[in-house]
């Protein structure tokens, strides 16, 4: 199906940007502390010299001053640069380092034998030790302090495009084809609402954000429409699917990566790996704090800018990779329909057509687009949409339904029995007796999922499925479909 092609609005006149999100740029690497372990200028001398002209030996620091922390869980050191981040570092090099900033890195100072600058050294393991660092996601280069009192050096910020006024042809062609009019309004909204969160660069600031879910052909443009957000949320990318459904325990480079990107290439299509990716959907949309565990490292926890993304072709085996639609995770998803966009064959080629447009496209969502009152939401920035063609499509695939349909066919193949009644263990040992068995073994694993299956059936049809409790034992009443529904 294809959509109606439609033109990015703008406003009439282009206003100034917010004062917080167009100095964002500007303030990303200028992140100072003071700390004992900071090397400063010497104060009251100059060039070297005392007040009679004569060298000094307390003028040894020389006039640059050089900022560096201790990391106390690595035992090395992360010196800060002249472009404003950090660079990690042993003793021999900081020591390097001060010497040339004019530190006099022999000159023993004291009564304990030590030089100036193992006494530097010293304070900085003392009064000037991180716990952890690493570049958190959406945070300057600086020290970030936990609610619990953790220090984190975050080394560098995100590589933010910077805006520009200007046109994006190849930019509004490809997203009006690939959304059409309809759904256009929201796609600009939940970027704008991104782009807005990110400049900003403060965690107590961002909004909850939706996953964006791409349903569409193979090869229509979804796929790089997600590394277009890449590009334009600053480049660091991860997936973060195995550690969504339950698969792997570490996810360090979630916590580093802007875009949280997923196709649907490697999916899970068993009810425990669905019911996980939905769980962590909720997680992931509603807070940035996130468990921050890398591979032989202590978990901690820590506020993370992110924003998800998944992409899946619009047929049963794919589309089914995506979460089960109940009314805890449907307002957390943004689920679109995407056409067929022109695109060039070859990645590097898109790319280089789009980069270009890179700042035209973001100054204009953060200062000419303006969300539609009635698009806005206070908790997300913009309010959930949801293709009826995609609704369509997980409704028809859901496994609940194709559970129902091995349920009718299975225990009323016959068409004689009006009714059933059994224990979720006894309905379960009969669907995998059946034709349906390889589904029920990949959908149902035990009795708990299908009984949970079975609550889900009763939810749409309270009168088809009934359930009584005796002596602890629950048993289900289910009645045959109508108009031989369940007939082959």
């Amino acid at each position: 199906m294809s959509q109606d092609n439609a033109t990015l609005p703008r406003s009439a006149v282009t206003p100034a940007p917010a004062p917080e999100v167009a100095s964002a740029a500007a303030k990303r690497d200028t992140a100072t502390v003071t700390t004992p372990g900071h090397v400063t200028a010497g104060q009251s001398q100059k060039n070297g010299k005392n007040g009679s002209g004569k060298k000094s030996d307390e003028a040894d620091e020389g006039e640059n001053g050089i900022e560096f922390f201790f990391d106390k869980t690595q035992g090395d050191y992360w010196r800060k640069r002249p472009t404003g981040d950090f660079l990690k570092c042993n003793e021999k090099d900081l020591k390097r380092h001060c010497q040339r900033a004019g530190m006099n890195v022999l000159y023993k100072q004291g009564d304990a034998g030590l030089t100036r600058f193992e006494l530097k050294i010293c304070d900085a393991q003392d009064s000037a030790a991180v716990d952890h660092a690493i570049p958190l996601a959406g945070h300057r280069a600086g020290i970030f302090t936990t609610d619990d009192g953790r220090k984190i050096l975050v080394p560098f910020a995100p590589r933010l495009v910077v805006p520009a006024f200007g046109e994006f042809p190849n930019i509004e062609k490809m997203m009006s084809e690939l959304f059409g009019e309809t759904q256009l309004p929201y796609v600009l909204g939940w970027l704008k609402i991104m782009l807005e969160d990110l400049y900003r660069l403060n965690p107590s600031a961002w909004h909850h954000s939706q996953m964006l879910a791409l349903v569409g052909k193979p090869d229509c443009g979804k796929s790089f429409f997600q590394y277009f957000i890449s590009m334009l949320t600053g480049g660091r990318t991860t997936d973060p699917y195995l550690w969504m459904v339950g698969r792997s325990d570490f996810n360090e480079d979630l916590a580093e990566s802007e875009h949280l990107m997923m196709e649907d290439k490697q999916s899970f299509r068993d009810s425990k790996s669905r019911s996980a990716f939905g769980a962590a959907i909720k997680q992931l949309t509603v807070t940035s704090l996130t468990p921050v565990h890398g591979k032989g490292k202590k978990k901690f926890m820590a506020p993370a800018y992110r924003r998800l993304t998944f992409s899946v072709n619009d047929d049963a085996d794919c589309i089914t990779a995506l979460p089960m639609m109940d009314d805890s995770v449907g307002d957390k998803l943004m689920l679109f329909k995407c056409s067929r966009a022109e695109m060039l064959p070859d990645y590097a080629e898109n790319k280089a057509r789009f980069a270009p447009e890179l700042p035209a496209f973001v100054h204009y969502l953060l200062n000419d687009f303006i969300i539609p009152e009635k698009l806005r939401s206070r908790r997300f920035g913009i309010v959930h949409y949801h293709s009826p063609e995609v609704v369509e499509m997980l409704q028809q695939f859901e496994p609940y339904i194709r559970f129902r349909e091995a349920l009718d066919v299975t225990l009323f193949k016959g068409g004689n029995e009006p009714r059933v009644r059994m224990t979720a263990e006894a309905i379960v040992a009969e669907l995998l007796e059946g034709q349906f068995g390889g589904f029920i073994r990949s959908v149902v694993s035990n009795a708990i999922v299908c009984g949970q299956l079975l609550a889900k059936c009763q939810k749409e049809e309270p009168l088809r499925f009934t359930d009584t409790r005796s002596k602890g034992v629950r048993r289900w009443t289910i009645l045959a479909p109508p108009d031989d529904a369940a007939s082959e």
